[in-house]
């Protein structure tokens, strides 16, 4: 799961505990400090990455899956990526 916009992490913390791994995206350091002291107050900070960056940099590497007809049976389709946007084309 994503959160590119996360902020202090209240919906990081909410999502990690009950979805798994998320990935945190926060421009501010002091934001992003405090994502990952809120995630180890709610003991869910190894399931959390923050990433210090904008939202082009913090979704360079994601994967995306994209539910099909196949989610029904548990199956997703082939990751695309994010990086293969502009900021520009937005």
């Amino acid at each position: 799961m994503l959160d590119p916009f996360a902020g202090v992490g209240g919906n990081v913390i909410q999502f990690a505990a009950t979805c798994g791994r998320i990935v945190a995206g926060e421009l501010s350091p002091d934001r992003a400090s405090l994502i990952r002291h809120n995630a180890a107050v709610y003991e869910v900070a190894e399931r959390v990455e923050v990433r210090c960056s904008d939202f082009w940099e913090t979704t360079r590497h994601v994967k995306v899956r994209t539910p099909t007809a196949g989610a029904q049976q548990g199956c997703l389709s082939q990751p695309s990526k994010f990086h293969t946007l502009s900021p520009g084309a937005v």
